[in-house]
Order: C-alpha cells, then structure tokens, then sequence
C-alpha cells in the first residue's frame, strides 16, 4: 500500500498492512543537541537490516534516517490576508527580532525559533476593527490559488501521499484568537460577544468560499482545523460557551466540507480537551491531534469512550529524556490499540531539546518495530 492508500483505510476503520509510520515535528534546539550527541550526518541513514524500511523521502528533517512513510502535504492555497501587511524589521538583537508580519501583527521573534512569539499588539479590539480588516479576507479565488494550479490537480490524481486542506490559523476560536488575542478573546466572549459571533460567523463562510474549489477539483484526503484551545487542566472556554458560539458554525463548515466530498475532519488542539470531544463530534469533526499527555490525555483511555475517533499523535515527548525502559512502555501501552485503525501514533508535540539522541533513535527504530509486527484488523 501507499501512504495515502494506507491513511485512508486507517481512518475508514477498514484493514489494512499498518498504521502510519510518521513523526510530528523536532524544535530547531533540538537538532543542535542531537548534532551535539552524534547524530549522523544529512547523507547517512540508520538501515538495519532487521526492520523494512519504506517510503519517499519529504518535510521532516530526519526523514532520510528513519524512512518514514509519506508525509502529509497541504493544498496551497494561500488563507492570509489580501493583501498582506508589510513585513518590517523594527529591532534586532543576537537573540530576537521586533517584526510586523503579514497579518499586520507586531511581535518579538526568538531567532532559535524554538519559542512562541511574543505579541505586542493585535489586529481587533472592536468591530471597526475588524469590519476593516474583512477587507482583506475575501475570496480572491485566482489570487489565492497557484497559477499552475490546473496542472497541480492532474498530477494530484496519481499521488501517493495524503493531501489535507486548511491548517493554522484557522478555526473558530483559533481564528478570534490570533485576531484579539490569547486574553482579550476570553473577555470577549463576555464583554463583546457580537464581536467573537460575527468573527466566528464571518470565518466559516471565508473558509466555505476559499476551500470549495480545492475540496471539489483536488479532491484532499483530510480538512484540518486549528483551535489550540485547551490548558493543561480543561478548555480555555466552557461546553456552554462552545454549544453557544462555535456548535453551529461547525455544523455548516463540517457539512459543507463532507459535502465536497471529504469525510476526515480533523481539529488540532493541545492541553486537556476530554470535555470537549463530544461536541466536537457533534459539531461534525470524525478525529483529534496531537492527545497532549501531560496535560492527562491518553488515547488509549479516549478510544475506551470514543471507539470511532480518529485520533493522531499521543506518545508522550517527555519519555524521550527518560530511560530506554521508559520508552518502550509508553509504546506498547498506546500501541496497544492501533490493530484497532483510526489511531496513528507520533509524539504529542515537537520533540523538545531535552531529549536525546540516543533516545529518539531507540524510540523510532521500537516504534516501527511494533507498527510492522501489528497489522490493523478493525473489529466490526
């Protein structure tokens, strides 16, 4: 099988040879550390001859050592603003840089780039505000796509790799908050709630209006959309709050989008969301990433209560600066569900700087290991 013949009967719920051999991501610091520790050079590749390596060579950094499958690509479709704020540098240090990027938002940037910027102003502090800004989020549909973009849907036809549409900025409350900000858009929600309705109202219809022709012609195997809108503990907004504001506004975009001919659904959160997967379900969504373990998300435990979730991600990142015993236990307790489908394990956020080398490599070479000696026999 392919990687995109293989994700699709995952996430069906249907047999196939195994899950996804994927990584979620490794911070910039991270491949210093590594570097540091040994970590062989770009040309080279960890082969042993005890484990079948396969796949394409695509984004992931250490791709070529560990021969993940294909990597999921995104349509190009450019979400931003048209036209885009000026890029402007306005101060620079060895460490950091003061910039206004192309959503018009002025932020401290850690050079590492291995921390969230620091925002020092945002684009909406009222509906003015934002009604002016809605003039750079209309449809533009030629502007939007790529100029060979016929071209790029005959070659789709033939690929191997899964596709997906949408991805950060973009969801409900992830859209209000990269517009007001981590902290003024839970005021809003009680000080200004037209506001946060209209952004909400205004988001589904921008993104019905910009996805519909690469739903329909490029025919992607995922929609994902990007909330990160839990802690550690619980949802940064209550179930009420989510039912009040973001439930129908869901329904019309999950609808639409099935309707268009793709059935996976994604939302991408971090922190404590076990409260919110039932209305997430209602709302239309058919999985979740990345099941961020110290905040107490176990994906074994989610599939117990939600048997027909999709779920990606849920190894916990911190094990990798434990022990090799360590490792393997968290493996074979979350992997003990992937015979199950729907589920494809990775690390529940970037690999950090804390783990080592030798860890990760231990890690990958257990992972695949247990993925190729499981094959995905779904129980109806």
């Amino acid at each position: 099988m392919n990687a995109r013949e293989r994700f699709n009967a995952l996430m069906s719920f249907e047999p196939c040879d195994r899950s996804m051999d994927w990584e979620n991501g490794i911070w910039y610091s991270t491949i210093g550390e590594w570097e540091k520790q040994g970590m062989p050079p770009r040309d080279s590749r960890i082969e042993p001859d005890s484990i079948n390596f396969t796949g394409k060579i695509y984004f992931s950094l250490l791709d070529e050592y560990f021969g993940f499958d294909e990597t999921a690509q995104p349509i190009p479709v450019d979400k931003g603003p048209l036209p885009a704020f000026d890029r402007i540098i306005f101060e620079e240090t060895d460490d950091f840089m003061i910039v206004q990027n192309e959503w018009g938002i002025k932020m401290q940037v850690a050079k590492d780039g291995d921390t969230m910027p620091h925002f020092l102003n945002r684009q909406v502090t009222c509906q003015a505000d934002f009604d002016a800004l809605k003039e750079r989020f209309q449809p533009r549909i030629k502007e939007r796509y790529p100029e060979n973009w016929d071209t790029m849907v005959e070659e789709y036809k033939d690929r191997t790799y899964p596709t997906f549409a949408n991805d950060f900025p973009f969801g409900f409350f992830g859209f209000a908050r990269e517009l007001l900000g981590a902290e003024d858009v839970l005021y809003a929600f009680y000080d200004t709630p037209e506001l946060v309705k209209n952004i909400m109202d205004f988001t589904v219809d921008y993104l019905i209006s910009i996805w519909e022709k690469a739903l329909v012609e490029a025919k992607p195997d995922f929609f994902r959309i990007w909330e990160d809108m839990c802690y550690n503990t619980s949802s940064l907004i209550s179930t009420e709050m989510f039912r009040e504001f973001m439930l129908e506004p869901y329904k019309k975009l999950t609808n639409f989008v099935r309707d268009c001919g793709c059935k996976n659904i994604f939302v991408d959160t971090d922190g404590q969301c076990t409260d919110l997967i039932p209305l997430f379900i209602e709302g239309g969504v058919t999985g979740l990433y990345p099941f961020e373990c110290m905040s107490g998300m176990d994906v074994v435990e989610v599939r117990k209560n939600f048997p027909r979730l999709q779920m990606m991600g849920g190894i916990n990142k911190r094990m990798l600066a434990m022990d090799k015993d360590t490792i393997d236990q968290e493996l074979e307790h979350k992997l003990s569900i992937i015979s199950q489908g729907g589920f494809i394990p990775h690390c529940d956020h970037f690999v950090p700087y804390d783990a080592t080398w030798e860890n990760f490599v231990h890690y990958r070479l257990k992972m695949k290991e247990l993925l190729y000696k499981n094959p995905v026999k779904p129980v109806r």
